[in-house]
C-alpha cells in the first residue's frame, strides 16, 4: 500500500466533495447548537469557568458579539459568533469550487 496514490478530483467531483465536507462542518454546528441550547445558563460546570485568557477574550471581544445574543450564556455567544462567522467563509470556498471548477493541470496546455 505505500505505493498508492491518491487521485485528486477535478471538476464536479471536487465541488462535491468540497460541498460535502461543509454539509459535515453544518451537521457539526446544529448538534453542538443543540448542546449549547442544553447548557444555556448552567453555570455550576467547571468548564464555563473561564481562566484569565478566556476572560479576556471574552470581555475585549465581547462588542463584536454583541449583536449576535441567542444565547444567556456571554461566552457561548461569541463562541458561536466566531463558529458562524468560520461557517459561513466555508461554504463560500465551497461554493466557489461549484462556480469555478478545479480543472486538471495535466489535460489542459498552455500552447
Amino acid at each position: 500500500m505505500i505505493g498508492n496514490k491518491i487521485k485528486k478530483k477535478y471538476g464536479r467531483a471536487h465541488a462535491r466533495k468540497k460541498r460535502r465536507g461543509w454539509y459535515i462542518h453544518l451537521l457539526i454546528f446544529v448538534i453542538v447548537q443543540l448542546v449549547f441550547s442544553t447548557f444555556d445558563g448552567f453555570s455550576d460546570w467547571p468548564i464555563f469557568n473561564l481562566n484569565p485568557y478566556g476572560e479576556w477574550f471574552v470581555y475585549d471581544l465581547n462588542p463584536l458579539g454583541e449583536w449576535f445574543q441567542i444565547y444567556k450564556s456571554q461566552e457561548i455567544n461569541l463562541l458561536n459568533f466566531i463558529w458562524v462567522i468560520t461557517l459561513i467563509i466555508h461554504g463560500l470556498g465551497s461554493l466557489s469550487y461549484t462556480i469555478w471548477p478545479r480543472k486538471d493541470k495535466t489535460s489542459t496546455s498552455s500552447y
